[in-house]
């Protein structure tokens, strides 16, 4: 027959009581939290929570303003230089219209000197 030591049991009662203790102070504190929660100083910390939120994403969207003045600036500057270079293109085919108009009329007119040398003499 097995023989059940009396320090095994009060190691089983010592474990059972511990266990209990610890469950019932999860409970206490599980439940305390809830009180804890509900409170006026936990709904003030939430306040204070979402103002600083608030704050920190004011002062983000100051930062985006001062990068989209940045940006626009920017932007501004490869518009001039983009109009400039605008100017300087149409510069450009102004020139090589005004030269393909030279060259016609010089082929005009070398060709008019020829018809009148062979066929006017």
């Amino acid at each position: 027959m097995p023989t059940i030591s009396l320090e095994s049991l009060e190691e089983k009662k010592l474990n059972d009581l511990i266990d209990k203790a610890v469950q019932k102070h999860l409970k206490l504190t599980i439940e305390d939290m809830e009180v804890v929660r509900r409170s006026p100083a936990a709904s003030i910390i939430r306040l204070e929570q979402k103002v600083e939120l608030m704050v920190t994403k004011e002062e983000f969207r100051e930062e985006i303003k001062k990068l989209e003045e940045r940006l626009g600036g920017k932007i501004v500057k490869q518009g001039e230089r983009i109009g400039n270079l605008e100017g300087v293109i149409v510069g450009i085919k102004f020139t090589q219209k005004l030269l393909i108009s030279l060259y016609l009329s010089i082929l005009g007119i070398l060709g008019a000197i020829f018809v009148k040398l062979f066929f006017f003499p």
